[in-house]
């Protein structure tokens, strides 16, 4: 079969369009049949034409049954479970329309496994030197941001997994209302559809307590740098600061010394103090 020769969809018969197909284990489907697979559908490439023909029958099936899906519960944010606790019965939608996203009706027997967690994802934070350059507080600061997940693993002819997570603003800080909310949300689902609240997987985070963190790690550069000016170091600790006390080991901002010697001209490295000059030993 050469390149330009026609090529018919597998599963419903009409030709596909140039670079329109889609391959499976036993043939090629078109884009327009593909696309009405269900959304969690996986390994397409390794089901045949007749597991294919079965499903499309399915889903048109489904988008039939969603007519009379009548909820009774829902639960989420961004995407949402519903349930029909009357013919029990549940859907995930990522839209505000489930007929029109056809969402696949599922049995709430057909929960083999359902988890919730939350993962942490953390980013180094950077103070700036004396050059402009960027180098790491010691210890390192971090700032971090939270994704709200869960995981629905079924007994279905179809689908085995249905994944997702919480949209909307990440929660930087787990002590923060908006944290609390969204594991309130997990917690809502999981009682929806399980009937009971799950413990969280929180074996990814570092329970960063920011409420005490000075602000200006949070201010600091993240691919952009900081002036510079009126930094000074810590006498005692040799800390980089910029207020009036260091923010290390609180010490007070001691009073700065001369730019340079008025007898030798020496110049001083900025932020230093210097009680005599290192060139000529005038004291000051």
């Amino acid at each position: 079969m050469g390149l330009f020769d026609k090529k018919y969809c597998g599963a419903c018969g009409n030709q596909i369009k140039f670079l329109g197909g889609r391959k499976v284990d036993d043939g090629t489907i078109c884009k327009d049949c593909n696309n009405k697979l269900s959304p969690y559908f996986t390994g397409r490439r390794k089901t045949s034409l007749n597991d294919i023909k079965e499903q499309l029958a399915y889903r048109e099936n489904n988008a039939k049954e969603l007519l009379s899906f009548n909820a009774t519960g829902v639960a989420g944010k961004g995407p949402k479970v519903y349930v029909d606790a009357n013919k029990g019965k549940f859907i995930v939608s990522k839209t505000s329309d489930y007929i029109k996203e056809n969402c696949d009706i599922i049995d709430l027997s057909s929960i083999i496994a359902f988890n919730t967690k939350i993962d942490e994802d953390k980013e180094e934070i950077f103070d700036v030197d004396q050059e402009g350059k960027s180098v790491s507080f010691n210890p390192p600061k971090y700032e971090y941001e939270y994704d709200f997940e869960v995981e629905i693993t079924l007994n279905h002819p179809f689908i085995e997994e249905i994944n997702f997570s919480l949209t909307g603003l990440k929660p930087k800080d787990p002590n923060s209302a908006d944290f609390k909310e969204k594991e309130k949300i997990l917690g809502d689902i999981s009682e929806l559809l399980i009937g009971k609240r799950v413990d969280i997987d929180k074996s990814s985070i570092t329970i960063a307590d920011t409420t005490n963190m000075p602000r200006q790690f949070f201010g600091a550069i993240r691919g952009k740098k900081e002036s510079v000016a009126g930094k000074w170091y810590c006498p005692k600790c040799g800390m980089a600061n910029t207020s009036n006390f260091c923010m290390q080991c609180g010490t007070k901002k001691p009073a700065m010394g001369p730019k340079f010697c008025p007898d030798c001209g020496y110049k001083f490295e900025e932020g230093k103090t210097a009680k005599f000059c290192p060139q000529c030993g005038k004291k000051f």
